[in-house]
């Protein structure tokens, strides 16, 4: 199976305005494993006429620890271990359609997913600010 580029769309009626879009960055230690669960997902939206962008492949972390072998005779002899973490961004638009189908589907043990949900609409902050005692007085007719 071909990677997907992104750039086609399968349905052609297809409004981005219109749609609720969900990202997901898919994280795992074994880079196989998670094309293979990126594809599945990919699939399984491409069969309900959903459109995906994506896979796009984040930048790897990569973690080095060192450990000594012996820490008394041969206090130089050291063991270097690193661990890799392969990440992927998928969004998917008409999100509605596909959702009944993606609960349903299993992701391979090893990889995690972290769902990002845009608003539409930021949410407002509103302050609260106390008048200060002198403007109170002031108000007053105090001092």
């Amino acid at each position: 199976m071909q990677p997907h580029s992104g750039r086609e769309q399968v349905n052609p009626d297809f409004d981005k305005s219109k749609s609720e879009a969900v990202s997901f960055v898919f994280y795992s230690y074994d880079h196989r494993k998670l094309n293979r669960a990126i594809l599945d997902i990919i699939q399984t939206v491409r069969s309900a006429n959903s459109n995906v962008s994506g896979p796009i492949a984040l930048p790897n972390s990569k973690v080095t620890v060192c450990v000594n072998r012996s820490p008394h005779v041969y206090s130089k002899g050291k063991d270097h271990f690193s661990r890799i973490t392969y990440a992927r961004y998928i969004k998917i638009h008409q999100y509605q359609q596909v959702e009944p189908m993606l609960k349903k589907q299993d992701l391979p043990a090893g990889v995690y997913v972290k769902v990002l949900v845009k608003r539409k609409k930021p949410l407002q902050a509103t302050v609260v600010t106390k008048p200060s005692p002198v403007v109170v007085a002031k108000q007053k007719g105090g001092k």
